[in-house]
């Protein structure tokens, strides 16, 4: 059997410029990477496929384009790799003519920037790879980079046949446009290729594999080997793909990520609110991204150490930041005292309401914020 370890939308080079930690996040990206060749040469993988955008952009810095070269040169089998869109292949770009010239010493990386079939020795197998490469970040509406391989004679190739494609997949991917290389499946399924690797999504599909090889479909996409953001649905994963004698597909997951981000909205209640955050908080990994938005009345003693708290629980984590623009301080004859005159209409209205508790908090919020002129 054939062993292909896949990935894609590695994003290497991504400043997280919106975020406090942006270069240990940025970092995080990068050391999860020599995990996955750890990975592919200890379960006997003979090809290394990225499927697409292994950089952010065509100016990542050489320093870090090297550092990726070295690392996929101690995978034992072939690496090849394949241009998305935001990596989009320009002779002239940066980032390629330092990969290029960085993998002249190796000789088991392979760059895939030729519309044509790319023959490969891969251990005891052949294999042919058909490329389905970027060459800008837009597609004209509806376009993709199949046509070449539509006409070829696929079929005839020697070896197992793979086709490597980048871009959005209708009913996987969300592309109204078109402008992201849409492909259709059943334009997939239409050519005989033994398995498709896709890149560009960063969720990974199908979504039944588990951590043992088992059937699956042909057409395949690992998603991100690390998440982006919060808004990124996945682990990060890779997947490790086996194509047997019979030509039948088989795949199982590998959890890459080495960083997760979490958002919380906690609504707080007063005497508990530092044993509520610690247990929303509980259990996530320490390589993690944490913002937390804190709302809710609580006690004068919890609003004054609210800060430091909520700091020092999110200290363990590689970024952690907090909103508490929400929080007030829970209503109280003392808290009336200390904001409004005595005889005022504001304090004997609030006095008047401590019997009901809903309605006098909400009206001290009210009264607070009319005063303070938000």
């Amino acid at each position: 059997m054939l062993k292909i370890f896949v990935t894609g939308d590695n994003h290497i080079g991504l400043k997280y410029a919106s975020h406090e930690k942006a270069q240990a996040l940025a970092a995080k990206r990068m050391e999860a990477f020599p995990a996955m060749v750890d990975a592919a040469n200890r379960e006997g993988c003979e090809l290394f496929v990225i499927t697409g955008d292994l950089f952010e952009n065509t100016r990542v810095p050489k320093k870090d384009v090297v550092s990726i070269v070295e690392t996929l040169a101690r995978f034992r089998g072939t690496a090849a790799v394949l241009p998305g869109n935001h990596d989009f292949y320009d002779p002239e770009a940066k980032v390629w003519q330092y990969f290029t010239e960085a993998i002249k010493q190796y000789d088991n990386i392979m760059l895939l920037t030729e519309y044509r079939p790319y023959r490969v020795n891969a251990g005891e197998y052949e294999a042919t790879l058909f490329p389905a490469h970027c060459t800008s970040l837009h597609s004209a509406p509806g376009e993709n980079n199949l046509g070449w391989i539509k006409e070829a004679d696929v079929a005839s190739e020697p070896g197992y046949r793979i086709g490597i494609a980048h871009g959005a997949v209708a009913g996987e991917t969300i592309d109204n446009e078109g402008a992201y290389f849409l492909m259709k499946r059943e334009e997939l399924e239409a050519i005989p290729m033994d398995v498709w690797l896709i890149g560009h999504t960063h969720v990974p599909f199908p979504k039944s594999l588990t951590d043992d090889l088992a059937p699956t479909d042909r057409i395949l996409n690992a998603g991100t080997h690390a998440q982006t953001d919060v808004n990124c649905n996945t682990e990060g994963l890779c997947f490790i793909v086996g194509i047997k004698e019979d030509r039948t597909v088989c795949a199982k997951r590998f959890v890459s990520g080495n960083i997760r981000f979490y958002r919380k909205s906690i609504s707080l209640r007063a005497g508990e609110a530092i044993e509520q955050i610690e247990r929303e908080l509980a259990g996530l990994p320490e390589g993690s991204a944490v913002d937390l938005i804190l709302e809710g009345a609580v006690t004068a003693e919890e609003y004054e150490a609210l800060p430091a708290d909520v700091e020092r629980l999110l200290s363990r984590f590689t970024e952690g930041t907090y909103s508490i623009s929400a929080v007030s301080k829970l209503i109280s004859e003392e808290l009336i005292d200390a904001e409004f005159p005595e005889t005022s209409f504001p304090a004997m209205l609030l006095k008047a309401l401590l019997g009901e508790p809903k309605e006098a908090q909400l009206t001290y919020e009210l009264l607070k914020s009319l005063k303070e002129g938000k």
